[in-house]
């Protein structure tokens, strides 16, 4: 990656208030006396200025179409890219404006600004926006000091009048970065973020950002990922700002001062996606049966199925568990691995691991690894578990109120085989067929099934299954993905699949999920 420039960490905003720029006074003259001015204002080419009109309650009276262009063609090209940030809403559009001026063309940037938007609150923006990045210089072209634009703008609040909230407190953040930390920021995003994208290298932070939104990476009302990366580099103060920011712009009422057209939807991040806390991203149980017997208790003799008795050992589960273990502890994930429990077990093992859930847990992940039939999975001794009663008890939870709830289950729903043409061998089964009561209507759980009703599951007994293998590949490689986009690349890749069962019989698989989320849920960056 190439060195990033930028004017962040200038000098100091009070000095610039007096000073002016290189200016050509000959070509500024020239300018002055061929505009046409209104009676508004007043050219005063002694201090090469506009005298304007400012009132914190009305819009200025700016000068001329051309005194803007002329101010814009003066400036540095770290401020122009600063300031086209701050204009567009559209970040295609930003980003390719910001592409021109950094290969040395700035033909007709501004004028095509200002003939996108009205006259006056193009002028408007575009003065707010020079007074945020603390352009005086400039400014002061424009007829403007340093105390007339805070007076007008508020700069100290977090409210905007005219440019976009959140792109200001974007950009003010990354004021803050300093050249060897916005180095780490971006190599961190290229590095553990974005595995399955062609990584763009940009000059400005700005530009990087703008393209993050034209990727849909982020959003001007989603900004989960970045919260991610800043948690991750322990930039706690910064993370602090961005969702106070973000929290906030919901709520402002500065948003009754701009135009519709350019308004924010007035979401948080947390809205549309749940935010994993990378130190506390939750809690993932497995629960990995391998060897069944028949329990012998008659207190349970009315808990078994025609099945319990015929349950075989299940042979290369261990891939599974293993790689899930890898998996989600790569992810910072607190992950409980339990082995052939009984049903009396897994139940108590399930209420203890709801106990243990804090408040600054993410998320929680059950998995089990077993025998199954539709919507039961089997423990141990052969009796079979209510995947339904499992998921009330995890909506009981009080530390998991709102946060999403995940429960795989690597194990059949029936005995039928879906077949087609061969390829794998060394294949079996996990499991045979029974009815189930409806799912209530609880938020925030994701169920995903190895197979589909009535169905049977497949496992390579040298290689683990596909459903939990396909899983892992999937959550590794594309974690920046949202979870159930990731469900429907797993359902791509399993589809495809083919294998000779014990018998001869070739089978495929689909796998089924159900959700209830009312956000998006994306994986937190890798440890």
């Amino acid at each position: 990656m190439g060195v990033l420039q930028s004017k962040h960490n200038k000098s100091n905003s009070s000095d610039l208030d007096d000073s002016d720029k290189e200016i050509d006074e000959a070509d500024f003259s020239k300018l002055c006396n061929n505009t046409n001015r209104s009676s508004q204002f007043t050219l005063i080419q002694s201090n090469q200025s506009c005298n304007m009109v400012l009132d914190s309650t009305v819009s200025f009276h700016p000068c001329p179409d051309e005194i803007f262009i002329y101010a814009f063609n003066n400036m540095d090209i770290a401020d122009k890219i600063s300031l086209i940030y701050l204009l567009y809403d559209d970040a295609s559009i930003a980003l390719q404006d910001m592409t021109l001026i950094v290969n040395g063309s700035q033909k007709n940037i501004i004028q095509n600004y200002m003939q996108s938007q009205s006259s006056t609150n193009a002028k408007d923006t575009i003065i707010e926006a020079l007074a945020i990045i603390q352009d005086y210089s400039t400014l002061k072209i424009l007829g403007m000091s340093k105390n007339n634009v805070e007076y007008k703008f508020h700069l100290q609040n977090m409210s905007s009048i005219y440019v976009n909230q959140i792109r200001k407190h974007i950009y003010l953040l990354l004021e803050k970065f300093d050249l060897t930390r916005a180095e780490q920021f971006i190599n961190y995003v290229n590095n553990d973020m974005y595995q399955s994208h062609s990584f763009q290298v940009y000059p400005y932070l700005e530009m990087y950002f703008s393209y993050f939104e034209t990727i849909k990476f982020i959003s001007k009302t989603n900004f989960a990922n970045i919260l991610k990366v800043l948690k991750y580099m322990e930039l706690d103060e910064e993370y602090d700002e961005l969702k106070l920011i973000i929290s906030q712009t919901e709520n402002s009422n500065t948003f009754q001062n701009m135009k519709l057209d350019e308004m924010p939807v007035p979401n948080n991040a947390s809205d549309t996606s749940y935010i994993f806390d990378p130190d506390h991203p939750g809690i993932c149980l497995i629960f990995d049966i391998e060897c069944f017997y028949t329990e012998i208790n008659p207190m349970y003799k009315n808990l078994f199925t025609p099945l319990s008795e015929k349950l075989k050992d299940r042979q290369g589960t261990k891939f599974d568990s293993n790689r899930l273990k890898e998996v989600f502890e790569n992810f910072n994930f607190k992950v409980l691995l339990q082995r052939n429990k009984t049903h009396v077990e897994m139940i108590s093992i399930i209420q203890d691991t709801l106990n243990q859930v804090k408040k600054e847990d993410s998320s929680l992940f059950i998995i089990f690894l077993s025998h199954g039939i539709k919507g039961k999975v089997f423990a141990s001794n052969s009796i079979p578990l209510e995947i339904e009663q499992i998921k009330k008890k995890m909506t009981h939870c009080r530390n998991l109120k709102d946060k999403p709830k995940v429960l795989i289950m690597q194990s059949c729903q029936g005995t039928e085989i879906y077949t087609e043409n061969r390829t794998e061998s060394n294949l079996t089964t996990d499991g045979p067929s029974m009815e189930w009561d409806e799912s209530p209507d609880v938020c925030d759980i994701l169920e995903i099934w190895s197979t589909v009703p009535g169905y049977a599951s497949f496992r390579d007994i040298n290689k683990g299954t596909w459903f939990i293998q396909t899983l892992c590949d999937v959550i590794e490689n594309n974690n920046e993905e949202h979870l159930l986009d990731m469900c429907i690349r797993m359902q791509n890749i399993i589809k495809n699949k083919k294998g000779m069962i014990e018998n001869g019989v070739i089978g495929k698989m689909a796998i089924e999920y159900t959700a209830t989320f009312s956000k998006k849920i994306y994986f937190p960056p890798k440890k």
